[in-house]
């Protein structure tokens, strides 16, 4: 009786842990304002958050394999560890993965308000666990970051000019414009943007308000 309540259980959990992490990072990637203080605390904690939802999800799958192969090879024999192979690898995918990240793909927000509190308690569950694994995390990124050191690479304009192309569909030409001025600028000369001198005209501060209109309108400024 004990494997069967593992079994929903720990299926329940690999759902409930493949939503969260969709719904936090459809809900981060929109930039919108946290629901709950709870959801607020996850969002400006995202290593932490991935962190929590693996550590659950590799414990619920880990549980749900053992028990319901231990329940098939009950009922089948050693035939059941191949049928257990078979069917908890198509539960997992479809019940632990697949629906639970399209349903929280379409609701994130609501997916977030009910299963922000859950979250929360996993994590002070399993917060001993994270005091042995974050200082492990942490020093395998600084080795990382000491062997390979990040180094940006120049980009030529050439290449700028071709993304800005492959943009189209998502640029208005107003902003594709922009751009290009932009790259181009580095090739202009302040001649390129002064005006003379002769081109410019003034007014006493003390005309009136239809004097300046007028010349406006002679110089081309109003219509």
């Amino acid at each position: 009786m004990t494997d069967y309540i593992l079994v929903i259980l720990s299926l329940l959990l690999s759902a409930y842990f493949s939503g969260s992490e969709t719904a936090f990072i459809i809900f981060s990637s929109k930039k919108g304002r946290a629901l709950t203080s709870v959801i607020r605390f996850f969002t400006k904690r995202l290593n932490y958050l991935i962190t929590l939802i693996l550590i659950g999800n590799n414990i619920a799958n880990v549980t749900f394999a053992s028990s319901g192969t231990k329940i098939l090879v009950q009922f089948f024999g050693t035939e059941g560890e191949l049928l257990a192979l078979v069917t908890i690898s198509a539960l997992t995918l479809f019940l632990g993965e697949i629906l639970p990240k399209n349903i929280a793909l379409k609701h994130h927000s609501l997916w977030l308000y009910f299963s922000a509190p859950l979250l929360f308690l996993f994590q002070v569950i399993l917060f001993p666990v994270f005091l042995v694994v974050f200082p492990f995390v942490l020093g395998i990124l600084r080795i990382i970051k000491k062997l390979f050191p990040l180094k940006v690479l120049p980009v030529e304009k050439e290449e700028l000019i071709r993304v800005i192309k492959f943009s189209r569909s998502q640029l208005s030409p107003e902003k594709e414009n922009l751009f290009k001025n932009a790259l181009e600028m580095g090739q202009k000369r302040v001649l390129h943007y002064s005006v003379p001198i002769n081109q410019f005209s003034s007014i006493s501060s003390r005309s009136p308000i239809k004097n300046a209109i007028r010349k406006a309108r002679i110089h081309g400024l109003l219509e």
